[in-house]
């Protein structure tokens, strides 16, 4: 199990509503997957077909490998922590025209040789995020899916 550092930094900052700093971090439009260590075996990528405001759109995608952060730690305002692979997988796909509104997704994992091993379908509202919070304004929107125990849900 491969491990990786990640320093942790603050990017350009202004103040938001209330004095709050807000830094210039952004939250891409986006559908986000996971899918837990039980249901990765022989997975590789997938294809998506998301239906929102009456029309649908097909992704295709591949996945990497899943991470949790441990052994974390500060020092002197720098923040630092290794990360481990989890047996999971993760993927994010980018979608410029994705809103609030109810989506229908469907996901079919396909394995290294391209063939279909398994389809889920859930229906979900992706919703804003504030990476900053509350009080410096909303990013996105954004949804999250996992899969786990052969179920797909939002995350």
């Amino acid at each position: 199990m491969g491990t990786a550092l990640i320093a942790l930094t603050t990017a350009g900052a202004c103040v938001g509503g209330g004095g709050t700093t807000c830094t210039d971090i952004g939250a891409p439009r986006a559908v986000t997957f996971t899918v837990a260590p039980s249901d990765a075996e022989g997975v590789e990528a997938a294809e998506m077909e998301l239906c929102q405001d009456d029309a649908c759109e097909d992704y295709e995608f591949v996945f990497t490998e899943d991470t949790r952060a441990v052994a974390e730690r500060c020092e002197e305002g720098t923040c630092a922590a290794e990360a481990e692979e989890t047996g999971g997988l993760r993927a994010q796909v980018l979608i410029d025209d994705l809103t609030t509104g109810p989506a229908d997704v469907r996901i079919e994992l396909r394995g290294t040789d391209g063939e279909a091993l398994s389809a889920h379908e859930a229906a979900a509202a992706p919703e804003m995020v504030y990476p900053n919070g509350p009080d410096c304004g909303a990013q996105g929107p954004q949804l999250g899916l996992e899969i786990e125990d052969g179920e797909l849900r939002r995350s």
